[in-house]
Order: C-alpha cells, then sequence, then structure tokens
C-alpha cells in the first residue's frame, strides 16, 4: 500500500515532475496504477470476457454445423469452416462442392446427443473436431448439379469431396430430391448385395421400413425379385408403405415396436426364416432378429449402438460350446439324448390323466389341426407335434396375448404336457441360443463409413451399383421433411423422435432453374475459428517445450503445413523426435532452429530461414526461463537470465518482423499471471512478461498484429508439471490449466482484438447458487430439452415419462444434470423423475445456512429458525437405495413378539412411499429395496435375490 506507480504511454507528455499540475493532480486521487495514454489518464483492469458462443459472431461463406457441447442438442451452431484457405493444387484428389441440401442421418444424432461414440467410427474420425454430416446435393466449382457422400463434416455450406463418390444428378431430380439418395441407397447396396450377397428369390427382413435406409432397400430388393417383411411403429406409417409400394401387403409387414415381428415373419415363412436380415434395432428385438434367420442367412447390422456398446447377441455366453459340439463324440451324444426326450415327451402327450385342464379364455373357434397348421410351435423342434398328435382342445393352451397400438390381439398357444406338468410356449430360449450357428448363419456389421479409408472393390462396387440402379430406375428419390439452415436444432429433434417418414433434410440455399449455372455464394451467421494459412509459415520460439509442442499440433490441425520450431540446445527428448517424425510423415515441412532470438541477428537470422519456405504468417514465443527467489535474494543476473528469452527476444522479433514480415497475421506472446496479478517471489518474471506485454501494446497501437496471455498454471505438459507436481497443485491461486482447454481458449483469444488477455483456472471452488437461482436453472433447463414452454401448466406430479421423454432426451437430460447441476443419477432414476422432485433437488444444490440464536427485545433467547433447504435435503427420499431390507417405523412395541411384515417397494425401488402407512400398523414393518446390485431381468430373479 505503500506505492504508487505512474506509467506514460504518450510521447507528447512533459517530464515526470510531483510538481507539474498534470502529475500532482492526478497523484492525488491516490490510485496505485495511473496510465496517461492518447492525452487521457487511465488504469489497468482485468475485464472478464464474455465467453458465449452466441456474443461474437461473424458472417462467413464457409461453415459447417456442430455442436458446442456433447450431448447437448441446443448447442448445435454453424461454426467457421476451414476453406476459406482453400488451394486446388494442395487437395489434388479433392473438389471442393458447395452444398445446397444436406440430410441428417440417425448417425449423426446418435453422435450429437452422446449417445453413440466418436470412437465408434471406422478410422481417424473420433480425432476429428466435427464429425457430423455424410451426404449432400449441390454444384461442384464448375457448375454442375451432384450428389455424394462425405466420411464428416457434411452439414456445411461448402465441403471438399472425393470424386469417386460423387454422382451427376439427373435432369429430372431437383437437388432437394437427389440430397436423399447418396447414403439410403449406398448402405443398401453395401448390406445387401455387396456383403449379403442378395439375389432373386430371396427373402429379406428390413426393420424401419419408412426410414430412409428401410424404403431404399425396399426398392432395391423389390427391383431384384426379392420377398420382402418390413416392420413399422404405426398405423400411419404401414399405410404409408402400403401406397410406395403396392406390392407389400399387412403380410409382408409387421411392429418395430416390440418383438411380435418374430412370431409374424416365421409365421409366413413357415418357420423356415428369411436369407437377409438388415437390422437396426437393438437389445431384445436384436436378438429377435437374429432368431428370424433361415439357414444360410446373413444378419446385417446397420446400427452402431449395439456394436459400439458390444451388446451381446444372444449367442456369445455360450460360445465356447463351439469347440465342444465340433468333436464327434459330444454331438453323438447330445443327439442320443435329444431322441430320448422327444420318446418321453411324446409319450407323455398321450398319457391318460385323471381330472380336466380347463381351458383358458378366449375359447378356441377353430380345430386344432387349423391351428397346428397355420401357426406351428416355432419354439420346438420341426414336426414334434403335427396336427394328428393334438386331438383335443384341451391339448392347447393359452400361453400369452401381445398387442399392438395399431392390430389387433396376437394368441401365443403351446402344448400342455399335463403329464410333466410343463407348458411349451413359443419360448426365446427353448433351443439354444447357439444353435443359431447351426444354421450357418453369417453377421456382418456394415460400416459405410469404412468405404472412406481406402479405394478397395467394395467401394468400385457401391459407387458401380448405384450408378446402375439410377440408369434402371431402381434408384429413386425418397420423401423428405426440409429445415432451413437456421432450424438446426428442430432438425435434429425432429429426426430423434423418429417420426419423420423417409430423409429429414436441411436446405442451405435455393436452387437456381439453370442446370448448368456458377453456384451461389451463401453466407451464414457462425462462430469465428481460427485457422492457419497452409502457404505461410509459423515460427515457434521455445516451440520444442511441453506447451510448444501441443500448440504447434494445434497449429497443423488447423490447417498450417509449415512450422519452424527453435530451441537453443535443439532435439533432445525422444518425444520430441517422435512429433517431428509424425508431422513429417504427415506431410507437414518441419524445421527445427538453434538461432538464439535474444539477440538481434540470431532473430534475423531465424525469420530470413523462415521466409526461404513461404510468407511468414505467425510468430508465437513461448520461451521461459525461471529463477525464483524473494526480491531481496535475486541477483542481477537472475534477473538477466529471466529477462533475455523474453524482453530481449520478444523486442528482436518485432523489430525483425516489422521488416520482414508484411504479410504477418498473429505476433503472440505468452506472458503470466505473475504479471498481471502477481506471484511471491517471481518478481524479475513478472517483470519480464510486462515488458512483452507492452510491445504487444505497441504493436496493435500502430496497427500490427500483437497478443500477450497471460496464462496460469499450464497443465499436462510444461514447467509445473516437471518442477511442481501434478495437474492438482496450487499455483498462485490456480489450479494448472489442462491442455486441451487452454488450446480451446485459444481459439478464442486469437480472435479478440485487444493486446492483453488471460485465463486461468481459480483453485478457490465456485460457490452454489441461490436456492432459487439453481432450483429454476435446474428445472428450466429439463423444460427446454422436454420442449416445455410454460412450467405453471406443468403438474409436479407428473414423471418424465408421462411428459413424453423418450431415450434421447433421456440422454440429453442425464448430461445436463451431471454436467451444469453435479447430479448424477441412472435412466431409471430420471424417468420416474417429477418436476416436485427436480425442484426438491434443485434446492438442496444450495449451501446450508450457518445458524445462530437470536436475542428478543425481551432478551428471550430465540432458536435459529431452521432452514427449508436443508429439511427439504433431509427428508428427500434416497433415488437408488442402499441397503437392500431396512426397518420402516411402525406402532409397534419395541418388545413386541409378533412377526413382522415385509414390504416390497412399489415401482421406483424405495419405500419411503410407504411410510404413512407402516406408522399405522401396530406390528414391525420391514421394506425390501431394489438396490443397484438387484437384477432386473425378471421377477422371478428379484424374488430370489430378496430371499437370499
Amino acid at each position: 500500500n505503500l506505492h504508487r506507480c505512474v506509467f506514460l504511454q504518450d510521447p507528447k507528455t512533459p517530464k515526470f515532475s510531483i510538481s507539474d499540475p498534470l502529475y500532482a493532480t492526478q497523484l492525488k486521487k491516490d490510485l496505485v496504477m495511473n496510465v496517461y495514454r492518447n492525452g487521457a489518464w487511465g488504469s489497468y483492469r482485468h475485464i472478464r470476457l464474455d465467453d458465449h458462443h452466441d456474443s461474437a459472431l461473424l458472417q462467413v461463406e464457409h461453415a459447417y454445423i456442430n455442436a458446442m457441447t456433447r450431448g447437448d442438442l441446443a448447442s448445435l451452431r454453424w461454426i467457421e469452416g476451414p476453406l476459406s484457405f482453400y488451394c486446388p493444387e494442395q487437395n489434388p484428389n479433392k473438389e471442393l462442392c458447395h452444398v445446397y441440401y444436406s440430410p441428417l442421418n440417425f448417425r449423426d444424432v446418435m453422435l450429437a446427443s452422446g449417445k453413440l461414440p466418436p470412437d465408434a467410427l471406422p478410422g481417424d474420425l473420433a480425432g476429428q473436431d466435427c464429425i457430423l454430416g455424410l451426404e449432400f446435393a449441390g454444384r461442384d466449382t464448375s457448375g454442375r448439379r451432384v450428389m455424394g457422400m462425405v466420411p464428416a463434416r457434411g452439414l456445411a455450406t461448402t465441403i471438399l469431396v472425393d470424386p469417386t463418390f460423387l454422382w451427376e444428378v439427373p435432369d429430372k431430380w431437383t437437388l432437394e430430391q437427389a440430397s436423399t439418395i447418396p447414403v439410403v441407397y449406398a448402405t443398401s447396396y453395401y448390406a445387401l448385395v455387396v456383403r449379403g450377397q442378395m439375389r432373386a428369390g430371396n427373402t429379406l427382413l428390413v426393420h424401419a421400413g419408412t426410414g430412409g435406409v428401410g424404403q431404399a432397400s425396399i426398392a432395391v430388393a423389390l427391383h431384384m425379385g426379392v420377398t420382402i417383411f418390413t416392420t413399422v411403429s404405426s398405423q400411419e406409417k404401414r399405410d404409408y408403405l402400403k401406397r410406395r409400394f403396392p406390392q407389400l401387403t399387412d403380410r409382408n409387414i409387421a411392429n418395430s415396436r416390440d418383438t411380435t415381428f418374430e412370431q409374424h415373419v416365421l409365421t409366413e415363412t413357415q418357420g423356415r426364416g428369411v436369407d437377409l436380415v438388415l437390422n437396426s434395432l437393438s437389445e431384445d428385438k436384436l436378438q429377435a432378429s437374429v432368431r428370424c434367420l433361415a439357414k444360410d442367412g446373413h444378419f446385417l447390422e446397420i446400427g452402431k449402438y449395439d456394436l459400439s456398446n458390444n451388446n451381446p447377441l444372444g449367442i456369445c455366453k455360450i460360445f465356447s460350446i463351439i469347440i465342444i459340439i465340433i468333436i464327434i463324440i459330444i454331438v453323438i451324444i447330445i443327439v442320443i439324448i435329444i431322441v430320448i426326450i422327444i420318446v418321453i415327451i411324446i409319450v407323455n402327450c398321450f398319457q391318460s390323466v385323471a381330472g380336466s385342464l380347463s381351458f383358458l379364455s378366449p375359447p378356441l373357434t377353430c380345430t386344432p389341426a387349423v391351428i397346428c397348421s397355420s401357426r406351428p410351435f416355432f419354439g420346438l423342434p420341426c414336426g414334434l407335434f403335427p396336427p394328428t398328435f393334438i386331438t383335443h382342445p384341451h391339448h392347447l393352451i393359452l400361453a400369452s396375448t401381445d398387442s399392438t397400438e395399431y392390430g389387433p390381439q396376437t394368441y401365443r398357444y403351446g402344448v400342455c404336457v399335463r403329464a410333466l406338468n410343463i407348458t411349451y410356449v413359443m419360448a426365446d430360449n427353448f433351443i439354444s441360443c447357439m444353435a443359431v450357428f447351426l444354421k450357418n448363419v453369417s453377421f456382418h456389421g456394415i460400416l459405410l463409413d469404412a468405404l472412406f479409408e481406402s479405394d478397395s472393390l467394395a467401394k468400385q462396387e457401391v459407387v458401380r451399383l448405384v450408378n446402375d440402379g439410377i440408369k434402371s430406375g431402381a434408384v429413386q428419390p425418397l420423401p423428405a421433411t426440409v429445415f432451413t439452415e437456421t432450424q438446426v436444432e428442430q432438425a435434429f429433434r425432429f429426426i430423434g423422435s423418429g417420426k419423420h417418414i423417409g430423409k429429414v433434410v436441411l436446405k442451405i440455399r435455393n436452387e437456381e432453374p439453370q442446370k448448368m449455372v456458377a453456384p451461389t455464394t451463401k453466407v451464414v451467421t457462425a462462430i469465428p475459428r481460427t485457422y492457419m494459412n497452409p502457404e505461410k509459415v509459423y515460427i515457434l520460439v521455445g516451440g520444442l517445450g511441453g506447451f510448444g509442442l501441443e500448440l504447434a499440433n494445434w497449429l497443423i490441425l488447423r490447417g498450417a503445413t509449415k512450422i519452424v520450431l527453435t530451441s537453443r540446445s535443439g532435439i533432445r527428448t525422444g518425444y520430441q523426435c517422435l512429433c517431428i517424425r509424425r508431422w513429417r510423415e504427415m506431410g507437414i515441412n518441419v524445421v527445427v532452429s538453434t538461432a538464439d532470438c535474444a539477440k538481434g541477428k540470431g532473430a534475423s537470422q531465424l525469420i530470413t530461414e523462415a521466409s526461404q519456405l513461404g510468407t511468414v504468417g505467425g510468430i508465437f514465443n513461448l520461451a521461459a526461463v525461471l529463477r525464483d527467489a524473494f526480491i531481496e535474494n535475486l541477483t542481477e543476473a537472475d534477473f538477466k537470465t529471466v529477462c533475455l528469452p523474453k524482453i530481449d527476444a520478444t523486442k528482436n522479433l518485432d523489430v525483425a518482423s516489422r521488416t520482414h514480415c508484411p504479410e504477418l497475421d498473429y505476433f503472440v506472446v505468452f506472458s503470466s499471471i505473475s504479471c498481471g496479478r502477481g506471484n511471491a517471489g517471481q518478481s524479475n518474471y513478472g517483470l519480464a512478461n510486462s515488458a512483452m506485454e507492452r510491445i504487444c501494446e505497441a504493436r496493435q497501437s500502430v496497427g500490427l498484429p500483437g497478443a500477450a496471455i497471460q496464462w496460469g498454471a499450464i497443465g499436462d505438459v510444461g514447467l509445473i508439471l516437471e518442477t511442481m507436481g501434478d495437474n492438482d497443485t496450487v499455483v498462485g491461486g490456480t489450479l494448472p490449466q489442462r491442455m486441451s482447454s487452454c488450446l480451446a481458449t485459444m481459439d478464442n483469444l486469437l480472435q479478440q482484438p485487444h493486446p492483453v488477455l488471460a485465463s486461468m483456472v481459480l483453485a478457490e471452488k465456485r460457490q452454489g447458487a441461490s436456492d432459487s437461482g439453481n432450483q429454476v436453472g435446474l428445472l428450466e433447463a429439463v423444460a427446454n430439452i422436454l420442449g416445455i414452454k410454460d412450467l405453471k401448466t406443468m403438474s409436479a406430479q407428473l414423471t418424465l415419462a408421462d411428459l413424453g421423454m423418450d431415450s434421447l432426451m433421456g440422454a440429453e437430460i442425464k448430461q445436463t444434470l451431471e454436467r451444469n447441476f453435479d447430479l448424477v443419477l441412472s435412466a431409471q432414476e430420471i424417468r420416474t423423475l417429477t418436476f416436485g422432485r427436480l425442484s426438491e433437488l434443485g434446492n438442496c444444490g444450495s449451501e446450508p445456512v450457518t445458524t445462530s440464536t437470536v436475542i428478543d427485545s425481551n432478551g428471550t433467547a430465540t432458536p435459529p429458525a431452521q432452514d427449508s433447504t436443508q429439511i427439504q435435503f433431509e427428508n428427500v427420499p434416497e433415488l437408488m437405495p442402499s441397503e437392500v431390507i431396512v426397518q420402516i417405523p411402525s406402532r409397534a412395541v419395541a418388545d413386541t413378539k409378533r412377526t413382522p411384515i415385509f414390504i416390497v417397494h412399489p415401482i421406483e425401488g424405495v419405500v419411503s412411499a410407504l411410510h404413512s402407512l407402516a406408522a399405522e400398523l401396530p406390528i414391525p414393518i420391514w421394506g425390501l429395496q431394489c438396490t443397484k446390485d438387484a437384477p432386473l431381468t425378471s421377477i422371478p430373479d428379484l424374488a430370489k435375490y430378496y430371499i437370499k
């Protein structure tokens, strides 16, 4: 508090003197920092940057769509793309196309919502910052109308395309119609013809028949003379399919919402099954699809959910049995046992047993022979119960009924073997699921993305088949629901709801009436991004350090192809060698220089070397040396050692760049919060960084690029990790900022017009929001995902499932609760949440109020009022119980010997709702709760768990 600083940045100011009125008047204000610039007094302040994505939007020609936060569809935004630096010579195997229509695929929704991890995609797609978008229709640079596929980033205004995956659009189609073609027909041909070897006369089961791939597959199969079975989820979709494909009748269409399609397909094929299954369903419906396969069948899996989660086909659990049944002796024994069992069953079917078996309703209205001929018992070996064996209706028993949302009840009958007291139904597990292998079936994972990895024969065959299909008329446009480029979130939510028929398409620009015309320029509002010019050279002083290597890699990812790294000691570690070798294998021109920029000749030499590769586009000074000590212990040598790579190097680079770098875009130096905020023991380091910041301010004042970034502690790499500990070390009141965060921050900071910027992670934990703020924020976040506009109209007792929450919304709500409110709930718990419960959880998120005793006006001590937040927290029942058996308070006397009652939990899994009931009972009450270890496969399994 004893120091006052005066900093003169105006060359026209008079010499400093306390008696001068200019300075005396200012010093009377008793400010610590006084800066005179451009004829006015000011000071230095840290002003928070607006980190909202929509705060600094630009109008750009090249942009793409991506989710700013994975799992949050509300964060989908247009982002500035890299094609402003497009150069045909550097992309000889790519063609620039202007997108007019870009369809959405379910893969895009799964990726954006977080239900499909990026590493489920083949190749190096997972490492890209945007992996949305697979297809488009538009024009190439010559104005020709084309449609095509790309591995990623297809939801864009402009894209680079492999010419192999481009098809010319027929004159009879609009670009909107053409956009519905590439992915669905390429997938269909690749799955059915290339992998499934589909031929005329085959039978095919296609799930989700009204979807894009479903309709394309039906069209291709019908054109090839294949018998089709398909599934839909509503009567509306069933009617649509029959209108679009008159060859299909109700016998060809089943329900996709449950597993009844298995019975339907087997019935219509007389128990044989189908030759091919094109599957996009998951879990139990996937396993039912497997059981629909005929001998030598092909199972074609196009859904990535089960593949990425490694879900079982229902056959892998006993896969080791394959080895055993190959052995001839074991096979013979099994056959003998089966024959014996069959004989026993047949004998008992005719065994006379006293009494009669009451037949369940509804009564049979047909003879057993008719039933057996029309509804064979597929759960049993073929021919085990021919019609002549069942001579009386009492040999049949109603096993179950299945109702669909658009069809009548389906009655499932089994054979009652009364002597054994066993009811055989069409059970999923009657025949060992391993038996599917005995039918010589094959399973194929259909990953269309993999075709982009190489020029394989399969890729060429798919391109040829689509071309032939267009010429023959087998390939026809699908119906499309069109959204504009400003309705991105609505389009994603619409396709995620499963209500669409055909394709969902984003319209990027209007199509011109001419067949051949130069593409129109489309400008969209997008979030700015930093990209490097591949023709320019980027110099990194201190680039072989930990942060330097990471920054170099980031520059390369952003388009840089020419990098110069400087280090006075050169390459010293194996990791440095590895990075440089990998970059060079990628075609990046990397030069390592030992020029010393702390000397004027060294800085000029460095820029001269870099200029031989091309025009210098950026200079980054990351060099740093630490000599920490309290100021009374610092020597002149300590100051010089620290200031050389900072002050001297930056001054020399500033002078040299003004002469030799006329097209410089970036002049960036790495400063530290030890300068902006101060840090004990780093006076020399703070001085060096402050001088660099003043150089950047001077550069900006004359219109030159210049930016100094005050970093807090840096994590993962660099000085902090090497000398002071790990990523949890507190340095100067900050925690180390992880490298991924630093690079993402760099992207934002390089877009700012300010000469001095800062980024740090405070060590202090952020205090919770107020009760009302946290509560309202939680409710509004969930309501926004569910599409609820007015919370006041919602009943507090309705669960999220009652409000129409689907699996996609559930995943988004789960990630929002975890990310923004630190609430970790399972999918089952989220389905049972109510808005009343959400309100309680919002209240529980805040800090409890400290209590104290209050003395009133009469001198009476009044106990503190209980904090309502704490009361609600104590009364909130657990969502996932930790104890299986808990005693519930009742009116029972403590020493009573009455037999206790055990109450099973309701569907929520906890017994808290039964406390009021137990409180009225005069006997001991114990409750059974469904913990996380409880089996949820069936009621009998759950009962065994509780008994145990």
